[in-house]
């Protein structure tokens, strides 16, 4: 839902962007569905016996997630307050 709203904000030249945050976002959305590759593939013992550790991982994975999802969000309310 949320990349049919980015999308929709690019196609209506709309993109909102913060400097620093949005290329972390970007990195960490990689990561984070690399992680859950990997979880899907140690539930069948392809990468490790078992997923425990890969399953923290991606925890921690959602944990800066939300962070920088926290941070996108004060960086762009500051934004618009300097525009203003």
């Amino acid at each position: 839902m949320a990349f049919l709203g980015a999308h929709r904000d690019r196609a209506s030249r709309q993109a909102t962007t913060v400097p620093i945050i949005t290329p972390l976002l970007y990195s960490i959305s990689v990561i984070a569905l690399t992680m859950g590759v990997a979880l899907w593939l140690s539930a069948f013992d392809f990468i490790v016996r078992r997923g425990q550790a890969v399953f923290v991982l991606g925890l921690l994975m959602l944990l800066v997630f939300a962070a920088l999802e926290f941070l996108f969000f004060i960086g762009l309310m500051s934004q618009q307050g300097r525009d203003q």
